[in-house]
């Protein structure tokens, strides 16, 4: 073994640097968060060579004192926190004194600053951590810090880099969530000379996630606004109209903070999930969620993107609610274009801002029929609206028990009954929550004149100047999966013996996975026992369901159980849907007029009746002035 030395002091500070400035994006998120903690009102980047070559970011914010220049770049020099408990009450986005020193010992740095009581600004350059040059500039108060030649000394990490298109997605998709989380601050970014997006700065919330994600993404986003002690939740989340074609983008701001927390993703998209049925998107949306700083620690990793809850159970249910409460409100009837190409527009027709002309509307509110303020209770939840009860995780990791001595909860219920007891309106909320879907269309329909069926699948009634068509399959659909699910939730699950008993042979593992889950099975509908060495037989299935695929489920629950990936809420709702897709009327099966009727009748007593489980609209909504247009006959 070789003899034992101490490193270089300019070696440490290298390898120290590259804990903090890892690439350019790295380097940007330091600056542009110093450049927020100083009250900016503006904030300009310019980047180039994807920020290996130049990084330049400019702001308006306070500045820093001409004689304090020096000490900014020196290692663990911050003005963020003063004493060890300060780290549990962190309200700046820096705050570890490492970055400016980091970035000017892989870098050239050069600053230009000036405060409000300084005549003239200072101008410096930086290397090593040491200030190599310094003079006097007229300058604007603020901040210019322009980074050039990247690791130009460390060619190991200089190396490591990607290439210049790379980086520079890295940078701009982190300018955009900074800007994002902070809409009173106004940006602007250019990558070699190009200018990328503007910000207004106005502090609207729509205005800016526009400027940065486009107008289509703003249109299928509906508002979150909700509070409940601890948390205030604000922002906008993914209608319900564009689950099967939504642009994928979701954005978490804890206290002013762009940060990944899994829980509360898994939470909201669990919460979609209940509602609309399953689907595979990741859900979109962007949601500014305030909490007590003393219940968040970004300390934990270098980057700050990785945040720690304190009750993070709490927490996650009552974001899940803002979600719910949210969807709940959102009652709207969504319009659908049909482009040029689907229908003729002549030179005198009204058309969209987009060129499209709009000609069909769904009914489609796409909200529960009845409220609820927590997950349901197979997902191991139990939450009164009142703050009464607070028990078990509705995440599908392992399950997390809320501590009754936890203060938080305490004072949670405390001020749910202090709300309630004070709140005159709380019962007209409950019940306005309860019945916050009009279903009236579906009586209105039932009494209009049937127009017969199209290509054996569509019922269409008319009144007026509209036709309404009904998608017989996607209702039908809706309505068996209910009828399905609430026997499950009522334990009413009826199972038929087979007369020929199912045999599969299975792995030895398998075996052993399905003799010591057989409670899960059973929770499923089937009875499995032991038959042989390497066998299983099945000798019960959900009278609801399909024989033929009994053989492939049983397999695909196995599967899940080899893979630790199983979920018995997941794998429940998956055969239900499978289950009421197949027993729903389809184009082959005839189905009159009093069919439709009835189809109506169970459809509008259904807690979704305006989509299916798998979120395609059952109504939808043709106007006269389509088929005018159509024949060029407006």
């Amino acid at each position: 073994m070789s003899d034992i030395k101490l490193l270089e002091n300019q070696v440490v500070q290298k390898i120290a640097a590259g804990e903090v400035v890892i690439a350019p994006y790295s380097v940007l998120k330091e600056l542009i968060e110093n450049s927020i903690d100083a009250g900016s009102k503006k904030i300009n980047v310019v980047i180039k060579g994807g920020g290996k070559k130049y990084i330049h970011v400019e702001d308006d914010g306070e500045g820093i004192d001409e004689r304090q220049v020096e000490l900014a770049f020196t290692k663990n020099a911050t003005s963020k926190i003063e004493n060890l408990d300060s780290l549990s009450n962190i309200s700046t986005l820096g705050f570890r004194g490492e970055a400016l020193f980091s970035i000017s010992v892989v870098s050239n740095v050069e600053i230009i600053t000036k405060t409000d009581n300084m005549q003239t600004a200072i101008k410096a350059k930086i290397k090593q951590g040491k200030v190599t040059e310094r003079g006097s500039i007229p300058s604007n108060r603020g901040t210019k810090i322009t980074v050039a030649d990247l690791f130009y000394n460390v060619p190991a990490r200089y190396r490591n880099m990607k290439s210049e298109r790379k980086e520079a997605l890295s940078c701009i998709d982190l300018v955009s969530k900074l800007a994002i989380s902070n809409p009173g601050i106004s940006f602007s970014m250019i990558s070699d000379d190009k200018n990328l997006f503007v910000t207004s700065g106005d502090g609207n919330i729509r205005n800016t996630i526009t400027s940065i994600l486009g107008k289509e993404y703003t249109k299928q986003m509906i508002d979150v606004e909700y509070e409940d002690y601890p948390v205030t939740v604000s922002g906008v989340t993914l209608s319900a109209n564009y689950i099967d074609k939504q642009i994928e983008e979701s954005i978490l701001i804890i206290n002013g903070r762009y940060v990944k927390c899994p829980a509360i993703s898994r939470g909201i998209s669990q919460v979609y999930k209940d509602e609309y049925g399953k689907f595979s998107k990741k859900i979109s949306y962007v949601l500014y969620i305030t909490l007590p700083l003393n219940m968040t620690d970004v300390n934990v990793h270098p980057s700050k993107t990785v945040i720690s809850l304190r009750s993070e159970t709490l927490i996650v249910m009552l974001i899940c609610e803002a979600i719910k409460e949210a969807l709940y409100s959102s009652i709207n009837l969504a319009e659908v274009p049909l482009s040029k190409k689907d229908l003729y527009v002549g030179e005198d027709e009204d058309v969209t801002d987009d060129g499209n002309q709009v000609v069909i509307e769904q009914v489609s509110s796409y909200v529960s029929n009845e409220y609820d303020s927590s997950f349901d209770k197979e997902n191991n939840i139990s939450y009164d609206i009142n703050g009464e009860y607070v028990k078990e995780s509705a995440l599908k990791d392992d399950t997390v028990i809320i501590d009754d001595n936890d203060e938080l909860y305490k004072e949670y219920v405390k001020r749910r009954k202090e709300i309630s007891a004070n709140d005159d309106k709380a019962e007209e909320k409950d019940e306005f929550k309860k019945n916050i879907i009009d279903t009236s269309i579906f009586d209105k329909i039932i009494m209009m004149k049937f127009c017969g069926m199209v290509f054996s699948a569509y019922a269409m009634f008319e009144m007026g100047e509209e036709l309404y068509i009904i998608d017989t399959h996607a209702a039908h659909e809706r309505v068996l999966y209910d009828e399905f699910l609430k026997k499950y939730k009522d334990n009413k699950l009826n199972m038929q013996p087979l007369l020929n008993a199912i045999i599969l042979d299975v792995s030895v593992l398998e075996k052993d996975l399905c003799v010591n889950n057989i409670d899960i099975f059973k929770k499923l509908g089937f009875e499995i026992d032991e038959f042989s060495k390497n066998s299983i037989v099945i000798r019960q299935i959900p009278s609801d369901f399909d024989l033929s695929s009994a053989k492939d489920i049983v397999l695909s629950i196995l599967d899940a159980l080899k893979k630790n990936i199983f979920d018995v809420e997941t794998k429940r709702d998956e055969l239900l849907i499978k289950c009421a897709c197949h027993s729903a009327v389809r184009g082959k099966d005839f189905v009159d007029y009093e069919g439709v009727i009835e189809i109506l009748k169970r459809l509008k007593n259904t807690t979704n009746p305006f989509t299916c489980p798998h979120s395609r609209p059952t109504v939808s909504k043709v106007y006269k002035k389509y088929f005018l247009k159509m024949f060029k006959r407006v």
